[in-house]
């Protein structure tokens, strides 16, 4: 039983810091995006707001990436990966704060929208071979 997990730590441990970093970032990132994908419903229906924006606002951020994630590729490339990453994430994890403190339409929509472009940003580097300097 413990044959298999003794491999895949080895395997882990083999990884370059800066890839188990990425690992340790993806792994806490979903865990963080489940937990709140299961209360955002529910926390913008008890703002009082009904569920065409409810569907408005989780459709927001996948149309601008659809649209944002050309550019945000090129930009990846202009400032590096690791740059665009660190950005990405951290663009991203201030709108969700600002997601979780405001009740403000205008405001939601807003944040849905740098947070859909952050998100491109953030996701470049799954997309593409990073150069070593990354």
């Amino acid at each position: 039983m413990l044959t298999p997990l003794i491999r895949y730590r080895r395997r882990i441990s083999s990884f370059s810091r800066n890839a188990r970093l990425y690992l340790l970032n993806t792994a806490l990132g979903s865990l963080s995006w489940s937990i709140s994908n299961l209360f955002f419903n529910l926390y913008i229906l008890s703002l009082g707001l009904d569920k065409t924006f409810l569907g408005l606002l989780t459709s927001i951020p996948s149309f601008v990436a659809l649209v944002i994630s050309l550019p945000a590729g090129v930009l990846a490339d202009r400032i590096g990966h690791k740059r665009a990453l660190v950005i990405g994430g951290t663009v991203m994890a201030i709108t969700s704060l600002g997601v979780a403190l405001t009740g403000v339409p205008a405001a939601l929509v807003g944040l849905n929208l740098l947070g859909g472009a952050a998100s491109s940003l953030f996701h470049c580097l799954l997309y593409t071979s990073p150069s070593p300097r990354d």
